[in-house]
């Protein structure tokens, strides 16, 4: 992960939560002459996702600080390419929980589907693996990926 910057931000790469969220930031509110940002610190605007099928609105100091420092909402880096998979992952996991599906995942041992079953309050997801159940969070799959899933 690389460490934020607003510069870096401000191109639309997704950043990292340090509750394990993504956030985009699509704003700096000083940029735009129709907003009044005069002794405001709260200047970057943009959405937190995953939270549910919708994302969420958010504002954060020039820093990624938000009000409650530190707090879960706080950006701590913005992800390399390399790091996306996590965010796909969260994807399909969240797609195969919604819409009560199973999903394939490549390396973890198991040769039949995996169910998901729950998505947790703190970005977790519970998989069935038939013997067992296991809560994880998509940030734990570094080297897995969800290959397949099943209606």
């Amino acid at each position: 992960m690389l460490p934020f910057t607003l510069e870096e931000a401000l191109k639309g790469k997704l950043c990292q939560l340090r509750n394990g969220m993504f956030a985009q930031i699509y704003m700096d509110m000083r940029t735009n002459p129709y907003i009044d940002t005069e002794n405001k610190e709260y200047v970057l605007v943009g959405i937190v996702f995953p939270n549910g099928p919708t994302p969420d609105k958010n504002t954060w100091k020039i820093d990624g600080l938000t009000h409650f420092s530190p707090g879960p909402y706080d950006i701590v880096g913005i992800l390399e390419p390399h790091e996306l998979q996590v965010f796909e992952n969260y994807k399909m996991l969240y797609h195969a929980w919604y819409h009560n599906n199973y999903c394939r995942v490549s390396t973890s041992g198991f040769k039949n589907p995996v169910k998901v079953i729950r998505k947790n309050k703190n970005g977790t997801f519970t998989l069935d693996f038939g013997e067992h159940t296991k809560d994880m969070n998509p940030s734990e799959f570094k080297d897995l990926k969800v290959i397949e899933k099943f209606l």
